[in-house]
């Protein structure tokens, strides 16, 4: 398991602060706001950088015990990843092989094969940004690392890329560590494991896709209406709307219906998000 004891980190005027944080085997989606400590703390995971207080723990090893085996078994891809961008795909994973101790040549050759980049003889800098983003994740997944972290993943990819990619993490989860921040939670709804929330530094929230998703304070609601009662919908709760004619389809979260025709629906990842969100900061919420 991966434990996390007592950790501040700080960063001008942001802290990370988790007091305590058992993270279990499978997928976990990190989610918050911008500035919520997403980044900052794949990035203390993977030991890019040291807690400035605290301990990480990785199967019963720490980073002052067992560094180098650590970082072995760590696959990482942050956002802004630079690559070497006059090299190939192949001799990029190559390259990258050999700086994680990985020897397969079968195993480079199988995460060409699997994300379409076999056979590029062309240069990095000569493929799309989708391309490249494929790249960088074959490179994470070199030597099928225990720990695996991935900030933004998903960007530059087509939907049937992004299904792709996540079909291929997913295949092994169960007997890994695989944490995934992302802003679109209902691409990993099939897949994910848990849900990990952190607000302002701080977790608020850790637990299953079910946990997530139950006892919320507002519930979601979604039903034709008519194109001027729109007005009425405060737009902080307005999920999506699509004018038909003189009326307008709607999905909306609220505490209960505003009009007798809006029916409830089971919420999605993405509608648990907002509703905790908004219920957590009243204040952010505009009626009208």
């Amino acid at each position: 398991m991966i434990e996390i004891q007592d950790l501040l980190h700080t960063q001008g005027k942001f802290t990370l602060s988790i007091p305590r944080l058992v993270i279990r085997p499978g997928i976990t989606v990190i989610v918050g706001s911008n500035g919520a400590g997403k980044s900052t703390l794949l990035r203390l995971l993977a030991t890019v950088m040291a807690p400035q207080k605290g301990t990480i723990t990785y199967l019963g090893k720490t980073t002052e015990q067992a560094l180098p085996l650590i970082r072995t078994y760590t696959g990482y891809v942050p956002t802004g990843i630079e690559l070497y961008e006059d090299m190939t795909p192949l001799r990029f994973l190559n390259y990258m092989a050999e700086l994680k101790g990985v020897r397969s040549q079968e195993n480079i050759d199988c995460w060409l094969n699997r994300f379409g980049l076999e056979g590029k003889g062309r240069k990095i800098k000569q493929l799309s940004q989708g391309q490249q983003q494929k790249l960088t994740i074959a490179q994470a997944l070199l030597g099928d690392p225990l720990f695996l972290y991935l900030d933004e993943v998903l960007t530059y990819l087509d939907s049937l890329e992004k299904n792709n990619v996540i079909q291929e993490i997913s295949r092994s989860a169960k007997q890994r560590w695989v944490l995934v921040s992302t802003h679109e939670m209902n691409d990993w709804a099939l897949e994910a494991d848990a849900v990990l929330w952190l607000h302002q530094g701080r977790i608020a929230f850790y637990g299953s896709l079910l946990e997530w998703t139950s006892d919320l304070a507002w519930k979601v609601w979604s039903g034709r209406i008519e194109r001027k009662d729109l007005a009425l919908i405060p737009k902080a709760q307005l999920m999506s709307h699509q004018v038909q004619g003189d009326e307008v389809l709607i999905r909306m979260i609220g505490p209960e219906a505003p009009l007798a025709q809006l029916k409830p629906l089971t919420p999605t990842l993405e509608d648990a998000y907002f509703i905790r969100k908004l219920t957590r900061n009243p204040a952010t919420v505009t009626y009208p």
